[in-house]
């Protein structure tokens, strides 16, 4: 998680629920989230980075009300290339064979810092933006 209270990203354990009949895993992002007060809504993209033949797929947590905090550990991770981003975001990994979610990697870290560089270099929290539900990266 990208927390706006801390200049490092942390590991956070999110609940999910599975689905019996299809083992697909449903995360609670709002769970983790600060600012629900705020903004209860959440928004998500399905982020895929391609390095050479391998693919790796997130999903992106995020809110877009400038109403909250200033995320510090995005400033830090971006180092002023973008103008603020305000409140937490959250990645976690999708499956390759499995539907949903899956346990987070240390590999994906390195991953992961550099997808949200270019995620938030793309996507804006202001105005009435529409978000798409896909975005894609080579590495």
């Amino acid at each position: 998680m990208y927390s706006s209270s801390q200049l490092k990203p942390t590991y956070v354990s999110v609940k999910t629920h599975i689905q019996e009949s299809t083992g697909t895993r449903f995360p609670f992002p709002e769970l983790v989230f600060r600012g629900m007060d705020v903004d209860p809504g959440i928004h998500d993209v399905v982020l895929t980075v391609r390095r050479g033949k391998k693919v790796a797929r997130y999903n992106i947590y995020f809110k877009k009300n400038t109403n909250l905090p200033v995320n510090r550990c995005v400033g830090a991770l971006t180092a002023g290339s973008i103008s603020a981003w305000y409140g937490d975001v959250l990645f976690m990994k999708l499956g390759s064979k499995i539907e949903g979610v899956v346990n987070w990697r240390r590999e994906d870290n390195h991953l992961a810092n550099l997808a949200l560089k270019r995620f938030v270099s793309h996507v804006k929290q202001s105005g009435t933006t529409i978000y798409p539900l896909n975005l894609q990266f080579d590495e």
